[in-house]
């Protein structure tokens, strides 16, 4: 079954995500990143194999987001 993400703007606690940060992930491809307080880190991730297709994802996710792009992973 097709995982239809258009129109959903809502982490999974459902709350309104007003930024996205996608960036190289430390071990390898690149992460969506989504400040969820629940989660670790206070971050919902989500791991791609390119920086494309993490662009995409969080296009179709989070529509009404301000995508941020970091050339760096992030600090451990």
């Amino acid at each position: 079954m097709p995982l239809n993400l258009r129109g959903a703007d809502m982490t999974v606690s459902d709350k309104r995500v007003d930024e996205v940060v996608v960036r190289p992930d430390e071990h390898a491809g690149w992460r969506v990143e989504v400040p969820d307080k629940d989660r670790p880190q206070g971050v919902f991730v989500t791991i791609v194999a390119d920086s494309e297709g993490a662009l995409k994802i969080a296009a179709d996710m989070y529509p009404t987001a301000k995508i941020q792009v970091v050339d760096s992973p992030p600090e451990t």
